[in-house]
């Protein structure tokens, strides 16, 4: 399941024919991503807030089965006591489920925002980080289990190739521990 899924197209480049899939994002964006990446009988649209838990009623979950969630550019929209309310429910409705999304330390949310203060696009400040990036999510341990935490950029070998300047942000990202990924199943609760 992709949360916050926007335009994303996970679900194109990694269905092996099986697979339920769910994308959730707002409802405009919803009913934009309707028109440029249709629906499918396995791939499943919902429209509403992550912060509106009626979303996961809409979840056919089977613990047998299994249920990964991705949040690739969501979570630190969000202030740590929604990151925190989020992930309990999540919790509740879904013990045993995986889940992964990136995140930022202290010093990568203030570079972060002080680039967006520059641009003047203040609605796309960032507000969650990890507290401590080397035990990321300590601070929700009661409800579930870091399985993999590594840089963003941990399992990317910049090539040669590639523009000098990308090179350049990827070594300081991973030399300042500014970003991270973070894996985790949800415990039972």
């Amino acid at each position: 399941m992709n949360l916050g899924a926007g335009l994303d197209t996970t679900f194109q480049r990694i269905d092996n024919g099986k697979i339920q899939w769910y994308d959730l994002d707002l409802p405009d964006v919803i009913k934009l991503r309707r028109e440029w990446i249709p629906e499918t009988d396995r791939n499943h649209y919902i429209a509403c807030s992550i912060l509106d838990e009626k979303w996961m009623e809409e979840i056919q979950y089977d613990p047998e089965q299994g249920l990964f969630f991705m949040a690739g550019g969501l979570m630190m929209y969000f202030h740590s006591k929604e990151v925190r309310l989020i992930l309990q429910r999540m919790a509740e409705k879904f013990p045993g489920a995986q889940m992964m999304f990136e995140g930022v330390s202290k010093k990568g949310l203030e570079i972060t925002n002080k680039q967006t203060m520059k641009s003047k696009k203040t609605g796309m400040l960032w507000y969650y980080y990890f507290p401590n990036p080397k035990s990321p999510l300590q601070e929700h341990s009661d409800i579930l289990e870091v399985i993999e935490f590594f840089p963003y950029w941990g399992k990317i070998h910049p090539k040669k190739s590639w523009q000098f300047r990308t090179r350049l942000l990827i070594k300081i990202s991973t030399k300042l521990d500014l970003s991270y990924f973070v894996y985790f199943q949800f415990e039972s609760i």
